[in-house]
């Protein structure tokens, strides 16, 4: 910080460059409400209206919120001298500074520069040489945004040289500032020396400007042997343009929007050849290549003459916590094939720069995919720390290291090339990271725009000043291959976790749904397809159109996790494209799965054991365990049900909506068992007197008790919550209080609504839920159920508690009729375990939080499930598509609905279908297989019924085509590889425990060579000793 004398110093010479032009606007704001698409035309503006405007506290001119249309206007007449300092021939610039959805700004009736909610800021030119009485009208049209009032916040008349050839006060004030600044953080002695020359400047001679310059120049000088210091710091440039593939816009705006910033960006380097661009996302150069091929031949000649960095090498900039690994991988796999095909080289940089937040094993998954560094700037959006690191190495839970930049902090949308900006951020990164390398990412960003003239006009001036860091564009790669041999980097080992942004996890919960059941989908058609073609040899070309139908799917639904619509943040005409996007995956997708389990169906023998006209029944499983669980599926006749060895199998037929007709609905629940990564045949056979049952048969029950061998869990009538569950095996009642109790709480007055839970929520409890009613639904052999009918304000509930015969947990299926404004929902577990801790999983891994560690994770996200324990006992909670949790005081919370405002107004207003288990045990979480159970609650079996006409007779009934040894270990892919040479297997280890692999299959394939995730050979040594929590992958061939 300068010194007092010195700091005014600065301010009086700025003073003699900058003229406040804030006060003196007209203003005048329509009535009507506009679109998102209206474009500002002078024809539209009144003059007439218009009447005086004064700033508010802050010094903003503000107007209306809703899409309003708001005139701004003056007439500009440059005078001779600002306080008696001559600007003639000096350019005069407009700076400004809005907070608008829309922004056309005009000048003596010319449109001259347009803006939006992130292109929000502009150095206008009025004119490069500037002459007294030059005059320039000036009017600038504003729409609000729908969501937040709008504003002119910032307008001033700044008079500046285009370069340090012609030193000028304002230029020569930035020199001073930057310099007093270095000075007092690393020489302070030399503050002094500093002052007594400031003592020269002759202030009585201002008006003489001339003569006053060229003292300063001479002052100037005098102090540049102070600044060796500033050269020996560097900034490494690289322009840069966030694109936000749908957020407040929609995907068909975004490829607009990519085309003129890409196109801009190619302009520019003819005119500023020094200029190396970076950018992200195949996904765009993909549609830039399909639709603009003469725009996508220049970008390639221009990552071939390396002005132009490929970054990321994932298909887009996906949210990395709500996905599952594979689907990570996938990322990776599709964006550095495109990258490698279309411009001969990938990325090694995995870039994030907006995402909201990176689990614990990204670092793992991303080397596993070739990627040696990685590049984020949101944790500067943290609210309750700042992140401690800027260059540092990510360490995930196997000990992968990953090198992590921190880029700079942009949370506007824009990084321009300001000197002062940049010589007070090179500081702190210094004081941070020791580091006189600097990185500096310049450009417009989430809408788009790159790099402007102005900044590379800015930054030329400052390359020339003797007190300014060293300053040349480079690459992201070349810079951190630069820095990483810096020694003694911290190291991280931990997720990156946003301290923002914590309703994501639950807002649009259709995303989270769509990308749960197609990530399942794409997993289980590649790995039947996989074995139905080794089975079949299909031939080469059916095989090579079958991969690229799925590649296609994988490419929709990996679009869809772009990191803000499958968040749920976006506007509501972007969910309706996802939602065709996610639609068109599951159609054509369930069409491949069931054409691939025929086929292998074909292939079974059918010996019906019964002398009945019994129906064959085939259960897949696509898990690599063998599971024994309750089936459930609707059937046209009364049967029984037999295994394959004809054994009859304990069963129950359901009956809803019994009308004198027999025009009702049936439904068959009963256990079965299915080995790993295979299928069991059951046997249907009619039989009229097989075992019904229905509701009414239950209306006398005297209690609600649901109970078997291993559990008893009574539900309060008066409540519908649990009063008491027992673990009979372990003689605990898991519970301290009343469990499964709906807690909704009024969720205002943050700005990213969508994005965020308010941290008071707590504070606004709303009236409970009320029983509306409460009845027996099934209670059988097989299994029993309860439903309770809930009230809460306009909200309806439907939640069924289900104990199957041999369950070990309670699961808890709801349906809901949600009509909350701006309430978040959750459901309380107030568990009986002392001294606890809670795991979550995360993507390919588990990650402990402890918020009385860590507070601001008073909110967080988890895949499948969440295991609340100690050393000898825990619960876990199995979910489906519910990823946000808290603890506190004992009780463990999932989040169930949250229902904001903006910019979706009908976000999760509707019915939807919740699903969730609780399952007591013993000793830890690896032990009880919380990870193998959290997948088979989320991965049904599959039911198919076979054509058996045209099999072909020589696999067994009930057959397990792939084992990997260990239940530690979650097949994650069995598919076809991209070469079309063999097989990839993939494989993650799930419980923090080396283990063993001891690969069994009855394909006729062995592992031949171990694999990355994109399918590179790593190695033909094959280690069947998996470390804990590896990801493996190898390639599998014909004996």
């Amino acid at each position: 910080m300068a010194s007092p004398v010195i700091q005014a110093t600065i301010e009086r010479l700025k003073s003699f460059v900058t003229l406040p032009t804030q006060t003196t606007w007209q203003f005048y704001q329509t009535e009507t409400t506009v679109s998102k698409t209206f474009r500002p035309d002078l024809e539209h503006f009144q003059p007439a209206q218009l009447e005086a405007i004064q700033p508010n506290n802050n010094g903003y001119l503000v107007f209306e919120k809703g899409l309003k249309l708001a005139w701004f206007y003056q007439k500009i007449t440059l005078p001779e001298s600002v306080n008696h300092y001559h600007i003639s021939g000096l350019n005069a610039r407009l700076n400004l500074t809005w907070w608008a959805e829309i922004a056309a700004i005009f000048v003596n009736g010319q449109l001259i520069c347009e803006g939006d909610l992130f292109d929000s800021s502009t150095r206008l030119l009025l004119t490069d040489n500037a002459q007294v009485n030059q005059t320039f009208e000036v009017a600038i049209a504003l729409v609000s945004p729908g969501h937040d009032i709008g504003a002119l916040m910032k307008s001033s008349l700044i008079f500046e040289s285009p370069t340090l050839d012609i030193l000028e006060a304002g230029s020569f004030a930035t020199e001073l500032q930057i310099l007093t600044d270095y000075l007092a953080r690393h020489n302070p002695e030399k503050i002094n020396f500093v002052e007594s020359h400031l003592n020269h400047i002759p202030w009585a001679q201002v008006a003489e400007t001339q003569k006053f310059n060229q003292t300063l120049a001479e002052i100037r000088t005098a102090l540049t042997p102070l600044a060796n210091c500033i050269k020996a710091r560097k900034f490494h440039v690289l322009g840069h343009a966030h694109l936000d593939m749908a957020w407040l816009w929609t995907t068909a705006e975004t490829w607009e929007v990519g085309q003129r910033t890409f196109q801009s960006v190619l302009n520019l380097q003819r005119e500023f050849p020094e200029l190396i661009f970076g950018h992200s996302t195949p996904a765009l150069y993909d549609w830039i290549e399909r639709n603009r091929p003469d725009l996508w031949e220049k970008i390639q000649q221009a990552v071939n003459n390396n002005c132009w960095e490929l970054l990321g090498g994932m298909w887009v900039e996906p949210d990395v916590n709500l996905v599952s690994g594979e689907s990570i991988i996938r990322q990776f796999l599709y964006g550095q094939q495109y990258f490698l095909e279309k411009f001969g080289r990938r990325s090694t940089i995995a870039w994030l720069p907006d995402s909201f937040g990176f689990p614990n094993q990204f670092p793992q998954l991303a080397e596993h995919c070739d990627i040696k560094a990685f590049g984020t700037g949101k944790l500067h959006w943290n609210d309750t720390a700042p992140f401690p690191h800027g260059l540092f190495w990510w360490r995930s839970p196997d000990g992968t290291e990953l090198l992590t930049l921190m880029t700079p902090p942009n949370v506007t949308g824009i990084m321009d090339t300001n000197p002062l900006t940049m010589a007070s951020y090179a500081q702190k990164w210094e004081d941070q990271t020791h580091l006189k390398d600097i990185f500096w990412l310049p450009g417009v960003g989430d809408h788009g725009g790159g790099p402007t003239k102005d900044m590379l006009q800015v930054a030329r001036k400052w390359q020339q000043s003797p007190f300014f860091p060293k300053l040349e564009f480079s690459t992201a790669e070349n810079y951190l291959n630069h820095v990483k041999e810096t020694p003694n980097l911290p190291v991280w080992q931990d997720e990156l976790y946003l301290e923002l942004h914590r309703g994501y996890y639950t807002v649009h919960r259709d995303q989270k749904i769509f990308n749960n059941r197609c990530e399942t989908l794409l997993r289980q058609i590649e790995i039947w397809s996989a074995i139905a073609n080794n089975l079949s040899h299909t031939d080469p070309f059916r095989l090579k159109n079958a991969q690229s139908q799925l590649k296609d799917l994988w490419k929709k639904v990996l679009f869809n996790q772009f990191h803000d619509i499958l968040p749920g943040t976006s506007i509501p005409e972007v969910f309706t494209e996802a939602n065709q996007q996610w639609q068109e995956v599951i159609n054509v997708g369930e069409a491949m799965l069931s054409q691939n389990l025929q086929a292998i169906a074909t292939q079974i023998v059918y010996d019906c054991p019964l002398e009945t006209a019994a129906k064959p029944l085939l259960l897949f499983n696509d898990l690599n365990w063998e599971r024994t669980e309750v089936v459930s599926l609707s059937v046209p006749d009364l049967v029984t049900v037999y295994d394959w060895k004809g054994n009859k199998v304990e069963s129950q037929i359901i009956v809803e909506d019994l009308q004198a007709d027999q025009n009702h609905k049936k439904y068959l629940s009963f256990l079965a068992t299915v080995p790993s990564v295979g299928y069991s045949l059951y046997w249907l056979c009619p039989e009229p007197q097989a075992p019904t049952q229905r509701e009414d048969d239950l209306c006398n029950e005297p209690d609600f008790i649901l109970e078997n061998d291993f559990l008893r869990i009574e539900i309060n009538p008066k409540t519908g919550d649990i009063a008491q569950y027992f673990d009979k095996i372990n003689g605990e009642n898991i519970f301290s209080g009343v469990g499964n109790q709906l807690q909704a709480f009024e969720d205002k007055g943050q700005y990213w609504d969508a994005w965020d839970i308010a941290p008071d929520y707590e504070s606004k409890p709303l009236q409970p839920a009320g029983v509306v009613s409460i009845h027996w639904r099934e209670k059988n052999a097989v299994r029993s159920v309860i439903r309770v009918k809930k009230q809460l304000n306009q909200s309806t509930f439907i939640q069924d508690y289900q104990l199957d015969c041999q369950g070990k947990m309670l699961k808890i299926y709801s349906t809901v009729d949600w009509q909350a404004e701006q309430v978040v929902l959750k459901v309380a577990f107030p568990f009986a375990i002392d001294e606890a801790t809670c795991t979550y999983e995360t993507p390919c891994g588990a990650i402990e939080r402890k918020p009385e560690i860590d507070p601001a994770k008073w909110e967080v996200p988890a895949l499948r499930w969440a295991d609340f324990h100690n050393e000898k006992y825990g619960v876990s909670i199995l979910t489906k598509n519910h990823h946000g949790y808290d603890v506190k005081s004992g009780q463990l919370r999932l989040t169930l609905l949250k229902s904001p405002l903006w910019p979706d107004p009908k976000a999760d207003r509707g019915t939807h279908h919740l699903a969730y288990a609780l399952y007591p045990h013993s000793g830890p979480w690896q032990r009880a297989r919380t990870v193998n159970l959290a997948r088979d609650f989320n991965s049904p079996l599959r039911a198919v019924v076979p054509d058996i006409t045209t099999n072909q007779n020589h696999l067994l009934p009930h057959h397990s085509f792939l084992t990997l040894g260990s239940d530690n270990l979650v097949l994650l892919a069995l598919k076809q590889a991209e070469s079309n040479q063999g097989y990839i297997l993939r494989f993650y280890e799930a419980c923090g425990q080396a283990t063993k692999l001891n690969d069994r299959n009855t394909l006729g394939l062995t592992i031949t060579e171990q694999v990355n995730g994109l399918e590179d050979t790593i190695s033909q040594a094959i280690d069947t000793q998996i470390h804990p929590w590896k990801i493996q992958s190898y390639r599998l061939e014909k004996h």
